[in-house]
Parts: structure tokens; sequence; C-alpha cells
């Protein structure tokens, strides 16, 4: 199956594609055979996963998990596909991530028959982050904003942690105290002005400290549990 999207920026149309395949085999074959067309090698990827997906220059991949994680997932991709084509400026890890997530409340709604978004609607994500919580291994955003998931592809559970705390972030990231912010931002990462160093990028994105924003994802994580 393969997927089209256009959005327009700056007057121009931006062709969004994403490829789903019907086995994890097949996803593998497909992801190996366009990294080779790309960069001449192979991917370190896993086997035998759950959920699979890479975006490869701007083309992204998934295997097609059934259910409401497939679009889910899809929708994840579909953003790295965006952002690779529409921005100048690569994003600072945390941030791409945190908003591949937050795009991850892409759901089917029945009633209407037609695709509805809401940040929180991820029940894969919520159950997970309230497991993470039992455990007491949220850990700090100072340290999340350091890690690459691309490091943590042959550990399940570091994997699984990390897109959870991006998806709370995510979430805190589409509050309406922060959506203006965000927003300059990314036109600056669309004229190719933004700066993509980790830590130092919170207070130059958003206009607050990591510890302050570190307070409002600590609460955000706790509230998302509870319901």
């Amino acid at each position: 199956m393969q997927s089209f999207g256009q959005h327009v920026i700056g007057g121009d149309a931006i062709t969004i594609e994403v490829y789903a395949l019907r086995s994890e085999s097949d996803w593998q074959r497909a992801v190996q055979d366009y990294a080779r067309q790309r960069t001449g090698q192979r991917l370190p990827l896993g086997s035998g996963l759950s959920r699979a997906a890479v975006t490869i220059d701007g083309v992204s991949f998934i295997y097609d998990i059934g259910g409401p994680d497939a679009l889910r997932l899809a929708a994840h991709e579909a953003w790295h596909a965006f952002s690779h084509q529409a921005l100048q400026s690569r994003l600072p890890v945390w941030l791409e991530e945190a908003l591949a997530c937050q795009a991850e409340g892409l759901y089917w709604d029945e009633r209407t028959n037609r695709p509805l978004f809401r940040a929180t609607a991820n029940p894969s994500r919520r159950g997970l982050l309230r497991q993470i919580l039992e455990d007491n291994r949220l850990g700090s955003l100072e340290s999340h904003l350091r890690q690459d998931p691309t490091e943590l592809t042959n550990n399940g559970r570091a994997i699984d942690d990390y897109y959870a705390r991006a998806w709370v972030l995510g979430v805190l990231l589409d509050d309406p105290q922060h959506t203006q912010a965000l927003t300059d931002a990314l036109a600056r990462a669309a004229r190719g002005m933004l700066p993509a160093t980790p830590r130092s990028s919170v207070p130059g994105i958003l206009g607050i400290s990591v510890e302050e924003l570190d307070r409002q994802w600590r609460l955000m994580a706790r509230q998302l549990a509870r319901h």
C-alpha cells in the first residue's frame, strides 16, 4: 500500500510518501533496498518487531501492524517525511521526535468516518507511561534531551520508554502556552535559521529553561497517566 499526502508551504506543494508493507519481512526488504539505493549501505534493523518504521531522506516505510496503531505509526513517520522536506534546518532530535509522537494523535472516528486529531489519543503510549511511572524510571528531561533513539534500537524497553517520554513532551508542546514559540521556531527552521544543539535549544526554541520545561513535563506525565 502506498499513501501520498500534499501540504503547501511557502507556495510550494510538498508530497509526502509513506509506504505501508504487509509483513515485517516485506518491510525489512523494502527498507534495505531503499537504504542501499540512497546510501550504499544496509541499516541495522532488528527482527521480530511488534511495530517498525523508518524514514530515509524524507521517504517513510512502516510495517502495517493493523488496527489504530497502524494509523498512528504512519502519522509519526509522515511527520518525519514532512519535516525533512519542508524545513531547511534539521530540528534537534528531542523536538523532532516529540512532534512525531504528537502526530500519533491521529485516529479514525467511526461516527464521522474521517480521521481526527487529539494529541492525547494514544492508548499504547499512555499504558507504557503508567508502567514507567509505577517503576520509577521516568528519569529527567535533561537526560531525555541528550538521547538519540537511533542509538537505542538494540534495547526494546529503552526505545519504547524513549518514545513514551517523547509523547509526553509532544502533548505538552500542544498546550497553548507553547504554541506561539513553537510556531515561530518552525518558521525559522523552514528558513534554515534554527540551530539544532540539544540542551541549549530549549530556551532558544521555547523561551524557557530546561528546568522549567522539566517541571511542566513531569506534571504532564502524571496527568496523562491518570486518565
